[in-house]
């Protein structure tokens, strides 16, 4: 009987805890480390990873944005490629509670009949300008790890893209409404 129950034990032990590690890990990382897009009228568009309401805290970030170009298949090339242009890519160290750490900030602009996506820094100087035309995706992914009370090694990714056509309707409604607001993220990816 002692044997039965060691075994029960034993058992548990070695099933419950990485099953309760796992459970406490999903629990943590699936709120924390959340991407947003705002709008502030004196500076443009920013892409954040929100962490001003949050108490979280991240380390170890880093992140990358590019605009991407799908060209399609063709006969000499039975699959899609795509290029990029890397806008930024860096490090930081922390993430700290009441703060938003900024991945990318942009200004979406019509001038005439054309319209533009301009890569621009914080304060909304411009740094490199495109036809938007011939952006097919923005790209933005970052990774993280989540401060715990626990210590496990919690993984917080995303990806985040946003399509030609929804720059287009966020400018269109923008035209309409030019006040501080926040856009709906329609494609983003969640990685471990």
């Amino acid at each position: 009987m002692d044997q039965l129950i060691g075994l029960i034990i034993g058992f548990l032990t070695f099933f419950l805890f990485p099953i309760s590690e796992y459970l406490i890990k999903v629990r943590f990382s699936r709120n924390s480390g959340n991407p947003e897009l705002w709008y502030l009228p004196d500076y443009g568009f920013r892409l954040v990873i929100r962490n001003i309401p949050k108490k979280s805290k991240l380390y170890d970030l880093k992140y990358r944005s590019r605009i991407r170009k799908i060209i399609p298949a063709t006969l000499g090339s039975s699959v899609a490629t795509i290029t990029e242009i890397v806008l930024i890519d860096s490090e930081d160290f922390f993430l700290l509670p009441g703060y938003d750490q900024i991945i990318l900030s942009f200004q979406l602009r019509k001038e005439g009949q054309d319209a533009f996506f301009i890569h621009t820094n914080n304060l909304g100087k411009q740094l490199s300008k495109f036809p938007l035309d011939e952006i097919s995706e923005l790209t933005c992914d970052y990774t993280a790890h989540l401060d715990n009370r626990y210590h496990f090694d919690l993984f917080v990714g995303r990806r985040v893209v946003i399509k030609r056509t929804e720059l287009k309707a966020i400018l269109d409604q923008l035209e309409l409404n030019s006040f501080e607001q926040r856009f709906a993220l329609n494609t983003i990816i969640k990685i471990g």
